[in-house]
């Protein structure tokens, strides 16, 4: 007997057995007696030799046996396409969640790269910038560079205006700008009082890339390049001491020169070179620590309205300043160092300062006299008041340190009032007006400032002034209220 047939003990019937045990139906030649089915065979026992069945054929007539349910031909086939058509499909969603995974890892390594390679480029381009910066004489290459140092002088804003000078000196001589050490209280004469580097008053990074924006190189001089380098000079008081200088100097290799403050024509501050100007006033952005401070004051002042505004008002009325302001002042010209203190209240209103925000005022409280300070805090009692003893811990520093924390917090405030004869005032009202923020002063008279360099671009005439004296009074009202009267 075959492997595939399997003989009836009852009669001639032959079944042909699977090797899974499917009941394949032959036909024997006699008639199966105990069959329920009502279809029969006459044919003799013939054994039929069969190939292993690809398809085998589904006995219909059995229904139940030894070998179990048993489903039809065409059912099998449906079964087996349905299996094979799902495994094709798992193959497909596969082969879909394959390639969407490979372009998703596509898409992110390009943009990796893409993010490495911007900020290689930025970094480069800061490296060149800062071509020698925070001291390093292996980055800069001083062999084939003629350098330009200076000393600042005066208050933190006479110092800023001193930096913005130097930087047009060295570029009118095709200098390299080293970066000066600042003064930290005022002081002047030979000794220059203490200095600090730079860097810690400054950001020095941010000030050296907004420099090579412009075209200017600028290094930091801390342990790159000593004292005994530099020839010292001095800006000649000619017609063109610029001129003078690059003659004298042509083949000097590094420069130094004295506060080049108010030493330059004005001529130097316009044209290409106002630019210059405005770029290295904006670029003197306080150090990261400073900065913070700022950031705090800032946070507490803007916090007390809901449209997150406050004013700010510079008053020097410490004895010093008054004395000094007042040496100043030649026949010629009016005294109006305290001019519009004792009504500073009435001043503020008339120019609209509103006393529904925090009114932030400045001033060298320790060298205020006690009665000053009173009429003072007496006159501004309808507003909100801070002052620096509100901000101790970000204010505790050096004079000037000091000074410049409170530059930037007059920058970030809605309105600006101060005293056009002090520099801090006058630098803080011709930079709010080239930023189009608005800033005024209360003594009224002339800004001495813009005598000196051209920082003031509202040109007003008038054929009279606040000051004169039986003006209609409307007609003075109005003429008040106008910028720089």
């Amino acid at each position: 007997m075959s492997w595939f047939t399997k003989r009836s003990s009852q009669g001639g019937s032959a079944n042909v057995v699977s090797r899974k045990g499917f009941s394949i139906h032959r036909e024997a030649a006699s008639e199966q007696q105990d069959e329920p089915s009502s279809r029969r065979s006459s044919s003799s026992d013939v054994k039929v030799p069969l190939s292993p069945p690809r398809s085998p054929k589904v006995d219909l007539n059995s229904s139940s046996g030894s070998h179990g349910s048993v489903l039809p031909k065409f059912h099998q086939q449906v079964v087996g396409s349905s299996m094979r058509k799902g495994g094709r499909g798992k193959r497909l969603v596969l082969a879909l969640l394959r390639w969407l995974l490979l372009a998703f890892a596509g898409c992110v390594t390009a943009l990796v790269v893409m993010l490495l390679f911007r900020g290689a480029q930025s970094a480069l381009q800061a490296w060149k910038a800062r071509a020698g910066g925070a001291g390093s004489k292996q980055v800069f290459d001083v062999s084939n560079k003629q350098l330009l140092s200076f000393s600042v002088c005066n208050s933190m804003a006479e110092q800023r205006l001193a930096v913005v000078s130097g930087a047009i000196l060295a570029f009118e001589l095709g200098r390299v700008v080293m970066l000066p050490d600042l003064l930290v209280d005022g002081a002047e004469g030979p000794d220059r009082g203490r200095t600090m580097p730079f860097a810690q008053m400054y950001d020095a990074d941010h000030f050296i890339a907004a420099l090579a924006e412009r075209g200017m190189e600028a290094v930091d001089p801390h342990r790159a390049f000593p004292k005994e380098l530099f020839t010292p000079s001095y800006i000649p008081e000619v017609a063109d001491p610029v001129e003078e200088l690059a003659l004298k100097h042509r083949t000097t290799k590094h420069l130094h020169v004295e506060c080049p403050l108010h030493r330059l024509p004005r001529v130097y501050y316009t044209g290409a070179n106002s630019r210059i100007m405005w770029a290295v006033l904006d670029a003197l952005q306080p150090s990261k620590e400073l900065a913070q401070h700022v950031k705090v004051m800032l946070r507490e002042l803007n916090r007390q309205t809901h449209h997150s505004a406050y004013s700010f008002l510079h008053l020097p009325i410490d004895t010093d300043w008054l004395k000094a302001c007042s040496a100043t002042v030649n026949s010629t010209t009016k005294n109006t160092c305290r001019s519009n203190v004792e009504s500073i209240d009435l001043v503020l209103l008339n120019l609209n300062v509103p006393v529904t925000e925090p009114l932030y005022v400045s001033a060298d409280w320790a060298k205020v006299p006690p009665e000053a300070v009173e009429l003072a805090m007496k006159k501004l009692q309808m507003y909100k008041m801070y002052t620096s003893k509100d901000f101790k811990p970000q204010l505790s520093g050096e004079v000037e340190v000091n000074a410049l924390v409170e530059y930037h917090v007059a920058m970030a405030a809605h309105m600006f009032m101060g005293n056009a004869m002090h520099p801090f005032s006058a630098l803080s009202i011709v930079h709010r007006r080239h930023r189009n923020q608005w800033a005024s002063y209360y003594n009224g008279g002339h800004m001495p400032l813009v005598d000196l360099m051209p920082l003031d671009q509202l040109a007003w005439v008038f054929t009279y002034s606040s000051e004169t004296p039986h003006l209609d009074y409307l007609v003075k009202a109005m003429v008040s209220k106008q910028p720089g009267l």
